[in-house]
């Protein structure tokens, strides 16, 4: 009798740590058990709710029960992606690969990165646009590839074409404002590395070209690239520190110091190439919007000029009605001392230009906000 009372007892004990263990195993599953709830079928389901909903994705179909989806709001990109019968809709995969890959880019590179947007075709602009926009993504934020290898911002034809092209200017950018932070004495050891967001605030073939326009975009904004296109021939620009500050009295100009240089992507140098100024030419003239920007005889030019008097926008000096309405009318040159080696533009009274002649109307000009995470030099 003792041994079977012991036998006894070691087995009960045995049960209990089976049992102690299988409700571990229990509590341990509650987690899961309410995660998978809403997949599973219920006896309170209603016939709707457990019919399948379906996507093909890369030739595979995916189904998911209603009942899964009720935690989404109203309007979400899932609600409208799934079929109440098959076949459901076919989403080309290469669609999701972009989207899914953008997302991922933008998340890990930070807010203050260029990341550049999906490139597509042009006959799949319009179906791609209404994909990103589903998943919050706006339309714009879709390249256009013409099958050349060269980009339009939402159909645009932007004037830097190339993401080399981007690369290089950013690297320019990059260059002038540590020099700028070295000249004020920074310690750039201390500094994160410097990372991008560009954005484009006026284009004058979509926006317009009157001067006010421009004003109006570029208002309170910092870190100003500017970029001309001239025929088919010449693309250039300027990368203004500042931003463009305009007079108190709409009736005069401000003439005021910041860091400015200039650059080449094509047409007067063979690759894209950065033209520093002197510090005498670093500097910027902003007419009031009833105003002008003089000359050195103290006449009206134009609207306003960069790299004191390199490069003149709304040029009209000798109109009577003063400088021209149209921003697109420039005037622009560069001394021999301002301009690098390689330079293979033309010359005209022993000064060299960035266009192709140097009194021009630009087919397009561009300008575009580039922000940067390091400290900032303002307009002095």
């Amino acid at each position: 009798m003792e041994r079977t009372a012991t036998q006894m007892a070691a087995w009960l004990a045995q049960c209990r740590k089976i049992i102690d263990e299988l409700e571990r195993r229990q509590k341990a599953m509650q987690p899961f058990l309410h995660a998978i709830h809403p997949f599973l079928r219920h006896k309170e389901d209603k016939d709707d709710d457990t019919k399948l909903l379906t996507v093909h994705i890369a030739g595979r179909r995916v189904s998911v029960l209603p009942r899964t989806l009720k935690c989404c709001p109203s309007g979400h990109p899932l609600l409208e992606l799934f079929a109440t019968e098959p076949p459901a809709r076919h989403l080309p995969f290469k669609y999701i690969q972009k989207i899914v890959d953008f997302a991922r880019r933008k998340a890990v590179m930070g807010a203050n990165v260029l990341v550049m947007p999906p490139t597509v075709k042009p006959r799949e602009v319009t179906v791609f646009q209404g994909e990103m926009e589903k998943y919050g993504s706006k339309p714009s934020e879709v390249y256009c590839n013409d099958g050349g290898g060269e980009m339009g911002f939402d159909g645009l034809d932007l004037v830097i074409k190339l993401e080399t092209e981007w690369t290089r200017v950013l690297e320019m950018i990059k260059e002038e404002i540590r020099e700028e932070l070295k000249a004020n004495q920074e310690d750039l050891s201390s500094l994160p590395p410097m990372l991008f967001r560009s954005t484009l605030l006026y284009k004058s073939s979509c926006d317009g070209t009157a001067y006010t326009t421009l004003l109006d975009s570029t208002k309170g904004k910092e870190g100003l690239l500017f970029l001309f296109r001239h025929g088919d021939t010449h693309r250039f620009g300027a990368f203004v520190m500042g931003g463009l500050q305009e007079p108190e009295d709409p009736t005069k100009e401000n003439y005021y110091d910041t860091g400015i240089f200039f650059l080449s992507l094509k047409g007067a140098y063979a690759r894209p190439t950065k033209i520093p100024l002197d510090d005498p030419a670093q500097c910027v003239c902003m007419g009031g919007r009833q105003g002008a920007a003089n000359n050195a005889d103290d006449e009206p030019a134009a609207k306003m000029f960069l790299g004191d008097g390199r490069l003149w926008l709304g040029w009209g000096i000798g109109d009577p009605q003063g400088p021209s309405k149209d921003i697109t009318q420039c005037h622009t040159w560069l001394d021999r001392d301002d301009l690098p080696q390689g330079y293979q533009g033309i010359w005209k009274d022993g000064v060299g230009s960035l266009a192709a002649s140097d009194f021009f109307a630009a087919d397009d000009i561009e300008i575009w906000n580039i922000c940067h995470n390091w400290p900032r030099r303002t307009s002095t």
